[in-house]
């Protein structure tokens, strides 16, 4: 799920902002006409499944009399319970239809009674109208279903594309499985399904396999074969019943004799049935034997990555293979959080539910908010979380022309923007405001001596003029800085859908206002199915992360360029080359925040008055 390139960049000259041309203007028009519809239709779900769990996802309304496509792994059962959550905060109730886990498709039904005009929903996109290097709008509930914030848009194009999945680099994370993928005609083209970490890719199930299912899940069928759609592909899942394995494996051990713990297999096989479909004998054998020779493993040691965890995996998958299986998974989680606290249980639990692309060669692991709160990961922390980068390799080959056409253009970009080093460390990024040498950039992050990295490598000492708690922003004085070229602030706000510019070394960030400004909390509350929700301490924790400030704002522009944490305080762009705002915080892979301009000026403003005082 990386970033990707744009058909857009500004150009400054003389401080003077250039806009874009033909077609590129044509795509950010296409984008914010149908934003708030993308937004609109798409929806929170709280599924109430079987054994009392709760499932959280997202979903998508497609007709007015209120059918919803989700994620298999999001609904869980036919006849599941459902409180639905539209973006305006209405909230209605579902009934679960039909399901098919293989698929990962399924549907449910808004029983509420229908308003006037019909429930809002989007239309389905035909069936091939996706194709490889199309721009597409991601929506959904990333991290859960915050009270206060609509679905975040996300810009991204398609990566790969054939009958059984879509993949492209719309950055999602969990909570969004279940919603929608749109192109730039507001129409659904998929439904997001398998999130990944190391390259930042997400597969989304093609409108084409709900088709060819419709009437099953709308009959609320179980759907248990792939009826010839994803024929061929094989699929390592263990699903929900690792407790019940369990509990037949404990229940064995006390009852039947050493030479019928030998046919455990089989037995196995014929208690459980199509819930151990997937699982080799190999890999079944494997689990019963540690069971049943009473594995004394301490599985809550926290593991040591090895060299070879670290190394980029040269072999195809074996899936008969558990040993395999666990190492994959290590290699995966290790690579996509460095810093994971991994234990052999929690391995062991992922390995037996991952899903296999034997294609691709791709174990899609599904972690959710549970499993990260074990591995110690703060979504929101640049050392557990990887940077996401601008391009993806298979984006930036498939873009090669587009990214030639900005590269002349980087270093006059670049000039409205520096490196700020605090004790000799590169900390941050200071974006010019005049010729004098004032420069704007994060405060919480600034310590010890400061200098600014001049573009010929002089590093120049730098004074802090002040700053304001508030909004986190600092204003520094840089003497000898002849030729800098200040930023140009825009007076306009930033909407929906509009199109936004990082510009930093390497390839520019580019993304999309995700969510219209707005107050950032202390503390993101989720909606739980209660009308007086507080915040989750666990979840407020995982998302904010620790040590940069990445909540509490007065107002802020949330946008998917995916920053870095040295990267806060850079400039905001509009596809004018305007300043829009002021990148303030990164907060996870699909979100960043960024000051808006009138509060930027207004505490510049601030700041100079109490230094003249």
């Amino acid at each position: 799920m990386s970033k990707l390139t744009l058909f857009i960049f500004p150009m400054l000259l003389m401080g003077l902002a250039t806009p874009l041309l033909g077609n590129d203007i044509e795509f950010e028009a296409r984008t914010r006409k149908v934003a708030q519809s993308c937004v609109d239709a798409t929806v929170g779900l709280l599924v109430n499944m079987k054994a009392g769990e709760v499932s959280c996802g997202s979903g998508v309304v497609v007709s007015p009399d209120g059918l919803l496509l989700t994620a298999g792994h999001v609904l869980g059962f036919p006849g599941s319970k459902v409180l639905i959550r539209y973006a305006d905060g209405r909230i209605c109730h579902g009934l679960g239809l039909g399901v098919c886990k293989e698929t990962d498709t399924a549907m449910i039904r808004i029983t509420d009674p229908t308003p006037k005009g019909g429930w809002t929903h989007a239309e389905l996109a035909p069936d091939q109208s996706a194709a490889k290097n199309d721009w597409m709008l991601a929506t959904g509930n990333p991290g859960g279903i915050v009270i206060d914030r609509p679905p975040p848009l996300r810009l991204g194009r398609v990566i790969e594309h054939n009958d059984i999945k879509i993949l492209t680099d719309c950055s999602v994370i969990f909570g969004d499985s279940g919603g929608p993928l749109f192109d730039l005609q507001g129409r659904v083209v998929g439904i997001h399904s398998t999130i990944k970490f190391g390259d930042h890719e997400n597969a989304d199930v093609p409108i084409k396999i709900f088709r060819a299912q419709w009437a099953d899940l709308l009959a609320g069928k179980n759907i248990q074969s792939k009826s010839g759609v994803l024929a061929g592909e094989k699929v390592l899942s263990m699903e929900s019943n690792s407790n019940l394995m369990a509990e037949t494996v404990e229940e064995a051990k006390k009852s039947l004799s050493p030479e019928q713990k030998q046919d455990m297999i089989q037995m196995l096989k014929a208690k459980l049935g199509e819930q151990l479909k997937g699982f080799s004998d190999a890999m079944l054998k494997t689990i019963l034997e540690r069971v049943i020779a009473g594995d004394t493993t301490d599985n809550s040691k926290v593991l040591r990555p090895t060299a070879e965890d670290l190394q980029p995996q040269a072999k195809k998958l074996d899936i008969n293979n558990p040993a395999e299986v666990k190492a994959r998974v290590r290699h995966d989680l290790w690579q996509a959080y460095p810093k994971a606290r991994l234990t052999e249980a929690l391995v062991d639990r992922l390995a037996q539910s991952g899903r296999y692309d034997p294609k691709r060669d791709d174990l899609a692991i599904p972690v959710g908010l549970n499993e990260l709160i074990q591995m110690g990961v703060s979504l929101g922390n640049a050392s557990d979380t990887p940077a996401q980068p601008s391009i993806s390799p298979k984006s930036r080959k498939q873009a090669e022309d587009v990214v030639r056409m900005f590269d002349p253009m980087l270093d006059r970009v670049r000039e409205c923007s520096a490196i700020i080093f605090c004790d000799d460390t590169p900390s941050q990024i200071g974006t010019w405001i005049d010729s004098s040498g004032l420069m704007v950039t994060k405060a919480s992050e600034l310590h010890g001596k400061i200098t600014i990295a001049r573009r010929t490598g002089e590093q120049v000492e730098a004074t802090i003029v002040g700053t304001d708690e508030m909004t986190d922003i600092a204003l520094l004085k840089v003497p000898n800085t002849n030729g800098i070229q200040p930023i140009h602030f825009t007076t306009s706000p930033a909407l929906l859908g509009e199109w936004l510019i990082t510009p930093i070394a390497g390839v520019p960030l580019i993304g999309v206002v995700s969510v219209p400004e707005r107050h950032i909390p202390k503390n993101f509350s989720l909606y739980l199915g209660e009308e007086n929700t507080n915040s989750i301490a666990k979840t407020d924790l995982l998302m904010s992360g620790k040590p940069s400030r990445r909540l509490d704002f007065p107002s802020a522009i949330q946008h998917d360029c995916a920053i870095k944490e040295d990267q806060c305080g850079s400039p905001l762009l509009n596809s004018h080359g305007e300043a829009v705002g002021i990148n303030i915080a990164h907060h996870d892979k699909t979100c960043s925040f960024a000051l808006p301009s009138w509060l930027v000026l207004e505490t510049i403003k601030a700041i100079k008055n109490s230094a003249k005082e």
